[in-house]
């Protein structure tokens, strides 16, 4: 992939995702197809590792005049979907992430009516690394491993 440079850090594209919503199986939402209307109709959990009040999505929704309702925020991708296993919340997360933990909390996974198509997740590194032998062999090790996936 190609290197894009900016102020004092360099990132280079690992992998390529999507946002889907997680639900509870059983869910009543599930009956029937999951528009925008009825996901932003629902009570969400934003995941917020930074403590920041707004996410992605809330973002996007803002630019269009839009908003959700964010009944729990958490700080871990991890925590989200057993806070939505044993409620009537949803989650809007990666792809890859609900892949890992739908089956193990009985979760149904969905397309993400309100999220952006798509995104790429990035390795970041200072500049000032480039030099360095073994953060070069890391670099090369995760962009490597992340080709395979």
């Amino acid at each position: 992939g190609e290197v894009t440079r900016a102020v004092e850090i360099d990132l280079a594209p690992l992998l390529e995702d999507e946002f889907v919503c997680l639900l509870r199986a059983g869910h009543p939402a599930l009956r029937g197809r999951l528009t925008k209307r009825r996901v932003l109709a629902l009570e969400h959990v934003l995941v917020a590792p930074r403590g920041e009040p707004v996410g992605v999505v809330d973002r996007l929704l803002a630019e269009r005049g839009e908003t959700r309702r964010v009944a729990r925020t958490v700080s871990s991708f991890l925590v989200a979907p057993a806070l939505v296993a044993s409620t009537d919340y949803v989650v809007t997360i990666s792809r890859r992430v609900a892949a890992r933990v739908a089956d193990v909390h009985g979760l149904a996974v969905r397309k993400a009516p309100i999220a952006p198509e798509g995104f790429t997740i990035r390795l970041a590194w200072q500049r000032r690394a480039d030099g360095d032998p073994a953060h070069r062999w890391l670099r090369e090790r995760l962009l490597a491993l992340a080709a395979t996936l």
